[in-house]
């Protein structure tokens, strides 16, 4: 199978509140959470964050996309990328010839 980028949750999660997650979850984990309690505590923790406190994470995320959508860019270049495309548009055709 051929590699591509690593996708980041920022699609689903702003960035901004990714960073954010990933930092409560280093201080709730010993507290055995399941995975809706600890995302209804990150909702909680980041509506209440000032915007001040937000920047630094919001500064990351920008960072992280701009980084992510380099590697993209990059990789769209590729005859992996290609390879997958082609892999891809032979699988939908199948798929709709079958229906």
């Amino acid at each position: 199978m051929s590699s591509f980028p690593t996708l980041s949750p920022w699609p689903l999660l702003s960035p901004s509140a990714a960073n954010e997650a990933s930092d409560v979850r280093d201080d709730v984990r010993s507290e055995n959470l399941s995975f809706t309690e600890i995302a209804k505590r990150v909702g909680e923790r980041w509506q209440t964050l000032s915007p001040e406190k937000r920047e630094p994470f919001e500064a990351k995320a920008r960072a992280a996309k701009e980084e992510y959508l380099a590697e993209l860019a990059r990789y769209k270049k590729t005859d992996q990328y290609r390879e997958h495309a082609q892999y891809l548009a032979d699988f939908k055709a199948k798929q709709s010839s079958e229906t």
